[in-house]
């Protein structure tokens, strides 16, 4: 070292010589020969290597230098398994097995360790086990100490001391291993003993763990997650419920309908995903301890797996606090403003864990976590289904539709200035192309359960928890970074529906639909309005048009949201209504109302698109007082029986409040008074 700081010392005085000697020469305007800077230079570069030479000499003493430091300071302590002696870091919990395995499975890096959920599992039939086993006649001393390390492992205390990735032993007896050694000697430290690793169990333990993990993920995280999802998106349909737009099939222009009703189709999806998710569970509930090695509870006591698994109940217990709070603000035509607030609390007492009833289906197949993975799939399609077609009506802000405006969260490009992106919506794609491809590697690890034991437990477990904690996870994002901040571009929606040629479907029931796709055809090619083709063409006079039009956007040809007792202008509807009733055992119920003014076309148009197929007997601008029989056939979720007639007693009554909204099954219906009178199986209210 001091060699190599004289040579720099006197590298560094040659090379102040050096550079005074030029600028020397360059304040005297000399150009002298290059020889007489040649020797300089060389003398120059050869101790700069000389210098460099020692220098990495030197960088290279002090690398080992302090290897052999750290490796000092660095003990160790012997651990045997059948294999031989291995050198176990003595401020580790784990022992050799665990060591063993770091050596013969190097992939995927920390990245790829076993999930921590698996692991706090672990912790918690651990601890179950040793209560039971302590009612077995274990010694209380050991026991409580084995329940007390397994409460740290439970409770997330001792996450270092579990190195190994997914990429093991497909019935993950490795990580098993690792969490014995680890409790075991943690029991041992709590105990005053030495540390060492003590008797691994079976094949039982790492799939009774898998459903724990899984089954605390999806009430923890992804339950929670999609009802603060399905809870916002009901909040803004019920914001949308007024707003009339173009519909779109086939991504081209069809008929209309409200944002309300579409964004109600969100909130179904979603109802339905966490119903499914909840019908896969109680195969999930099914714990396969006390099966061993096969699934013949080979030296395990009568009585022991029922007890582990109401233990494991009882340890899974847990309030989990889920509180979402979206304010939604609506203004109706009156200028009365009405602010809802929501919050929710999601808890649950304990899970209904069980032991499974068949140990060698429990050990040799996956089906249970193979269905969840697959709800979870179905869960992926619908929310790649919603943000897709959010971030659709939400593009632009010109050029694309824009007719939602997404919540704008940071600058969406380096390049364009202003540009800000649907990030929420990628996202939520994003996981659920992620969700969807965990599926198929979940799909072809359930098959693979040959003969007793299904091996690829690991990566079925890695995959299933990844999903649901992405779509818990990307629910409450989307939630909150994108649904509770949409707002209707309503002038932009305005324009697209009356821009619209499928406003010709309200001409079918009078002119016939040749005649009508004739005039949307014909408008589209010349660039010219229905109106002025209808009357061009000859089928229609202009009164005759605006006739038809004024009640098709009013809410007589097709369904609209409305107000109970309103007309479109808001003035009480006085005109006479026929009331039609149904049969329910000995009573009859009012099921909706229907304007005498309507043709009897207009009526089947509208129950078309609305669902429902209905036929009449008798016209019903008919004011006979006999009046005729209106035949409904629902579609069978309606719960309407096909072919049921329902009665008109009155062709004609006193004047009543029309009711504008088409409300169908599973939606509150509205009686004339506009007070809510339960689901009805179906019903449809036209006004004026």
């Amino acid at each position: 070292m001091y060699r190599s700081a004289r040579k720099l010392q006197r590298f560094s005085a040659d090379l102040s010589k050096l550079w005074a000697a030029q600028r020397s020469i360059t304040a005297r305007n000399i150009r002298p020969a290059p020889a007489l800077l040649l020797s300089p230079l060389r003398m120059v570069k050869s101790r700069v290597s000389a210098v460099f030479s020692e220098m990495n000499d030197l960088h290279v003493y002090l690398l080992k230098l302090s290897e052999i430091t750290r490796a000092s300071s660095e003990s160790f302590r012997i651990e045997k398994d059948t294999f031989g002696e291995l050198k176990v870091p003595s401020d580790k919990y784990y022992g050799a097995q665990t060591v063993r395995s770091t050596m013969n499975f190097k992939i995927g890096g920390v990245t790829e360790r076993m999930p921590i959920q698996v692991i706090k599992a672990f912790g918690i039939l651990k601890k179950a086990a040793a209560e039971v086993n302590k009612d077995y006649g274990l010694d209380p001393k050991i026991a409580d100490a084995i329940m007390r390390a397994a409460d740290e492992v439970a409770a997330g205390k001792l996450d270092d001391h579990f190195p190994l990735v997914v990429w093991q032993t497909g019935s993950g007896t490795q990580t098993n291993m690792n969490v014995n050694e680890v409790i075991s000697n943690r029991a041992i430290e709590m105990l005053g003993g030495t540390l060492g690793s003590k008797d691994p169990s079976s094949n039982d333990t790492f799939p009774t763990a898998m459903h724990i993990a899984a089954a605390k993920e999806v009430h923890e995280v992804l339950l929670p997650g999609l009802q603060t999802l399905h809870d916002a998106l009901a909040a803004k349909a019920l914001q949308f419920n007024d707003i009339i737009k173009i519909g779109r099939t086939h991504t081209q222009d069809a008929v209309p309908l409200s944002l309300g009703q579409e964004f109600g189709g969100y909130v179904q999806q979603v109802k339905y995903s966490i119903a499914r998710v909840k019908a896969a569970m109680p195969r999930v509930y099914e714990l396969a301890a006390g099966g061993t090695a096969v699934g013949t509870g080979l030296n395990t006591r009568i009585g022991f797996a029922e007890k582990v698994a109401d233990k494991v109940s009882a340890l899974t217990g847990n309030t989990h606090t889920h509180t979402h709070t979206h304010t939604l603000t609506h203004t109706h035509t009156l200028s009365h403003t009405h602010t809802h607030t929501h919050s929710g609390l999601f808890c649950y007492l304990s899970l209904p864990f069980v032991t499974a009833p068949n140990k060698f289906e429990a050990l040799a197949a996956h089906d249970a976590l193979v269905e969840l993975s697959g709800a979870l799939n179905t869960v992926a399609v619908s929310m790649m289904k919603i943000a897709n077609d959010i971030r659709f009506l939400g593009s632009g802000p010109r050029s694309g539709l824009g007719e939602l405006v997404l919540p704008e969260n940071e600058p969406g490009s380096s390049i364009m200035p202003g540009k800000v992106n649907p990030t929420q919506c990628e996202a939520m794609t994003m996981v659920a192309a992620q969700v969807i491809g965990n599926h198929v590697a979940v799909t072809v690890g359930g098959s693979n359960g040959h003969f007793e034991l299904n091996v690829f437990k690991p990566m079925i477990i890695k995959n299933v928890l990844n999903s649901a904690r992405l779509i818990g996870d990307a629910s409450v994002s989307f939630t909150n970074n994108c649904v509770v901040g949409i707002e209707a571009n309503t002038e932009r929606i305005n324009k697209l529906m009356n821009e619209s040629l499928m406003l010709v479907t309200a001409l079918n029931p009078h002119i016939g639909y040749d005649k009508a796709a004739t005039i949307a055809k014909t408008a589209h090619k010349e660039g010219s309005t229905l109106k002025a083709t209808a009357v061009k063409l000859g089928f229609l006079t202009e009164e005759q048009f605006d006739h038809v039009q004024l009640r098709s956007s009013s809410g007589r040809g097709m369904a609209q949201p409305g107000s109970c007792g309103q007309s479109s202008n808001g003035v009480a509807d006085e005109s006479p209504n026929m009331l039609v009733y149904r049969k329910i055992g000995r009573r009859t119920e009012v099921c909706f109302e229907i304007s005498l003014v309507l043709t009897r076309g207009e009526l089947e148009l509208a129950g078309m698109m609305s669902g429902v197929r209905m036929t009449l007997t008798a016209d019903v601008s008919d004011t006979e007082e006999d009046g005729g029989m209106l035949i409904c056939s629902t579609f069978p979720e309606c719960g309407c029986d096909s072919g049921r007639v329902w009665k008109r007693p009155l062709a004609r009554v006193a004047p009543v409040p029309s009711i504008r909204t088409l409300w169908c099954a599973g939606q509150s219906f509205q009686s004339l008074s506009g007070r809510p009178t339960g689901a009805f199986p179906c019903g449809m209210m036209f006004g004026h």
